[in-house]
């Protein structure tokens, strides 16, 4: 069963590398996954928190056009929900950091991931490998076993 097709009718929690990736047209492999979930075969939720990493590197260069290309996917994006961090998934997140030794950003997707109830989560980090309470699809992995 490929990505797609097991991402298909679920709520996929996405991690901010492979939207940075896609975004800066860093993998043509996501393109048919952001493709389909274009499409609403799959629903991506990301953190309030993944606007602070992802428009971090455009700022510090004044890159404007990047930044619109965000706003532009944030803002205009039905298939992509932009999750508040509340007080549950901040409390979670503290056990997070003690229990995995997560940095405080990853502690706070892997919680939001979880508080919302997300069937996956997509990312590029292997931080999250054995620590996750939601299905782990690692962005590496995925692209190893494709080749």
């Amino acid at each position: 069963m490929g990505l797609i097709e097991k991402f298909f009718g679920k709520v996929v929690y996405l991690d901010t590398a492979p939207l940075i990736y896609f975004i800066e047209g860093n993998l043509k492999y996501l393109k048919s996954i952001f493709e389909a979930n274009d499409r609403g075969d799959f629903l991506f939720v990301t953190s309030a928190i993944t606007i602070t990493e992802v428009l971090s590197f455009p700022n510090t260069f004044r890159d404007r056009n990047l930044v619109k290309m965000y706003d532009q996917v944030f803002y205009n994006s039905k298939t992509l929900a932009v999750l508040p961090v509340g007080f549950s998934e901040a409390r979670t997140a503290a056990e997070y950091r003690v229990t995995h030794r997560l940095k405080t950003p990853d502690a706070l997707h892997l919680a939001t991931a979880f508080g919302y109830r997300a069937d996956f989560f997509f990312t590029n980090d292997f931080d999250f490998h054995g620590k996750s309470p939601v299905a782990l699809i690692n962005l590496d992995v995925w692209l190893k076993k494709k080749k």
